[in-house]
């Protein structure tokens, strides 16, 4: 790689780093975030209906504390969303 190409590169990686939804791997929870979301969107990527994912969100959560984990974001499947 050329060194503009190099800038290039670190100025896309800084700005997904600087999205949301990249912030959610820092938290302590990011693992039962992730998780969540795998198990929800899968590998097909299909929408889903905003109430289905709210739904779907509060479900996996209560198993996920089931299963004995403790870091588990709180708040309802729309809060957590």
């Amino acid at each position: 790689m050329a060194v503009s190409e190099i800038a290039g590169e670190l100025a896309r990686v800084k700005g997904a780093f600087a999205q949301p939804t990249l912030t959610l791997l820092h938290q302590r929870q990011a693992a039962v975030v992730i998780t969540i979301f795998r198990a929800a969107f899968g590998r097909s990527n299909k929408p889903i209906p905003t109430a289905r994912l709210h739904s779907q969100v509060e479900e996996y959560l209560a198993e996920v504390r089931l299963a004995g984990e403790s870091e588990v974001p709180s708040g309802s499947g729309r809060d957590v969303c």
